[in-house]
């Protein structure tokens, strides 16, 4: 899909991660927050993970729903990366109402909690 002019890519998929998500996300980027769900932003990627159980699956107890930039050239660097934070909420409200988990209902509208207060 095409996002303020670039080509982005969307994804989503189960993850067994247990960690605790200070730990889990440390170094990965700007954390960020959407309701009860922990993730982080960089110029060229956001990812959120959510609870919500593979209903497959037992082990798989988070979704990780990620948008990233496709091609990226030293211009694109310097884009503010808080669209990337944006996108990713609005995908992760779209995923979890298309598998149906109950986190759903609870994200908040907007965009994600940016930086320190992003774990409160």
């Amino acid at each position: 899909m095409k996002a303020a002019n670039k080509s982005i890519l969307a994804s989503y998929s189960w993850t067994t991660s247990t960690s605790a998500p200070a730990e889990f996300l440390d170094g990965m980027g700007t954390p960020i927050q959407l309701g009860e769900a922990p993730g982080y932003m960089n110029a060229r990627e956001a990812s959120l993970y959510l609870p919500c159980r593979d209903p497959s699956a037992v082990e798989f107890p988070r979704l990780e729903v990620s948008v990233s930039r496709l091609a990226e050239r030293e211009v694109d660097r310097q884009r503010d990366p808080a669209l990337m934070a944006e996108l990713v909420a609005d995908a992760a409200r779209h995923v979890t109402r298309q598998l149906k988990c109950e986190t759903a209902s609870r994200l908040p509208a907007g965009p994600p909690v940016v930086g320190a207060g992003a774990s409160d």
